[in-house]
């Protein structure tokens, strides 16, 4: 039996833990992979596995989680065991974080202290950017070694969407505190950096979330004042007009989807015959076309459960008829589609279940109607980017939405007031 000292510590150190995750999850894959461990280690060492495993059924998404992770790992069954199939399986397995922590006890005033250690790691990660940007110092990076870059700790991919999500809490926290000059100040301020990151950046689908996502949050806010609505979102599309028109980032970014997706067309149709003698264009969207269209014959084969986990890739370089062969083969830039390829429908619908499980249990367990939206985001958010890249295949993502919804989405003792 353990003494309560113990117990105490125990507790404790996993609160301590948590606040220390927050600041990790956008700095360092090293140090949150470090914390995920110990928190793992301190749970198996707490015992009392009987009422924790009692905590997690109450959870349906806790359990739709479970049980997707088991039945992709058995694709492996009908799949193929190689360094894919582990990275994978390593990668989404993250996801059992998430009954870890929601059968913990964790004190609100340490989850709230979590959001501002996240916040500030992400304000940290801004000023890199922007300076890097400014080339006031310089960071290697691979995408775009030739262009002037707004990166910081993370990836683009994940820089622009943790950017969207943090300028969201805070416009947020703008609207619904009390009157309190200072706060406002500071929230202002911290959301000028955070813009600023985010439009400067190569990401994206954080920058069309945030947009999409605000113009949405303004219309719930609002809803009883048209007049509002109106004025708010003229404001939104002004400035959005000026941002393209002043962020050379961003107007390219913006005009090279067009331009891409016409030359992946032409080249297509031009080369409609013949295309094994030629390349994709080479683009970011001409690489996402032309892996929609050779995975969705892929699909077509093995639509009910998939190539098997692993495997994907093997069947893709065996597919017959590919349009621009010499694309090299490798995940298709769309969770949806990869997971389809890798475990089928049946597959596909386990994973959809999680998100409708998170759904649910967020109505079910918050009655407060200011927090609500931005609880509901999280889950809509990665539904829409899980369109453009395999987010929930990729660390940083897959621990962000582990960390949110765990804390914040599902708990109704906490909210995104900081």
């Amino acid at each position: 039996m353990k003494n309560k000292n113990q117990i105490f510590s125990q507790k404790t150190l996993i609160n301590y833990l948590i606040i220390l995750l927050g600041g990790s999850l956008c700095v360092s894959v090293f140090i949150s992979d470090l914390i995920i461990f110990s928190i793992i280690i301190i749970w198996v060492l707490d015992g009392g596995f009987v009422d924790k495993w009692q905590k997690i059924k109450k959870s349906k998404f806790s359990i739709a989680i479970i049980v997707f992770i088991t039945f992709y790992i058995s694709g492996l069954i009908w799949g193929e065991i190689n360094l894919d199939a582990w990275k994978w399986i390593s990668k989404q397995s993250l996801l059992l974080i998430i009954p870890v922590l929601l059968s913990i006890s964790i004190k609100p005033k340490y989850i709230k202290y979590s959001l501002y250690s996240f916040l500030v790691g992400m304000f940290i990660n801004s000023i890199i950017a922007i300076g890097c940007y400014l080339r006031f110092w310089s960071i290697s990076y691979h995408h775009y070694p030739e262009e002037i870059v707004a990166i910081g700790f993370l990836d683009h991919f994940d820089h622009s969407v943790f950017l969207a999500f943090s300028a969201l809490v805070i416009i947020k926290n703008l609207f619904f505190q009390k009157e309190n000059l200072y706060k406002s100040i500071i929230y202002t301020i911290v959301l000028l950096v955070f813009l600023t990151a985010l439009f400067l950046s190569h990401g994206r689908a954080g920058q069309y979330a945030f947009c999409l996502f605000l113009g949405l949050f303004i219309i719930v806010k609002f809803y009883q004042n048209y007049m509002r609505i109106i004025i708010s979102l003229s404001i939104l599309t002004t400035s959005l007009i000026v941002i393209n028109n002043s962020s050379n980032t961003f107007n390219h970014r913006l005009n090279s989807i067009i331009i891409e997706s016409q030359n992946f067309f032409h080249l297509l149709e031009y080369s409609s015959t013949n295309t094994s003698e030629l390349t994709v264009t080479d683009t970011p969207i001409g690489d996402r076309l032309t892996y929609l269209i050779n995975y969705t014959k892929l699909i077509g084969k093995n639509f009910l459960f998939g190539c098997g986990t692993g495997r994907s890739l093997h069947e893709y370089n065996n597919l017959k008829n590919k349009v621009f062969p010499n694309l090299m083969a490798r995940p298709p830039h769309n969770n949806y589609l990869f997971i389809l390829a890798e475990v089928g429908l049946i597959g596909l619908i386990l994973w959809l279940n999680i998100f409708v499980q998170l759904f649910i249990e967020i109505y079910q367990r918050n009655t407060a109607k200011q927090p609500l939206f931005i609880k509901l985001f999280i889950p809509m958010l990665f539904l829409l980017i899980c369109l453009t890249d395999e987010y929930l295949v990729r660390h940083n993502p897959t621990l962000f939405f582990c960390f949110f919804t765990t804390l914040f989405c599902v708990n109704p003792n906490t909210n995104f007031k900081c």
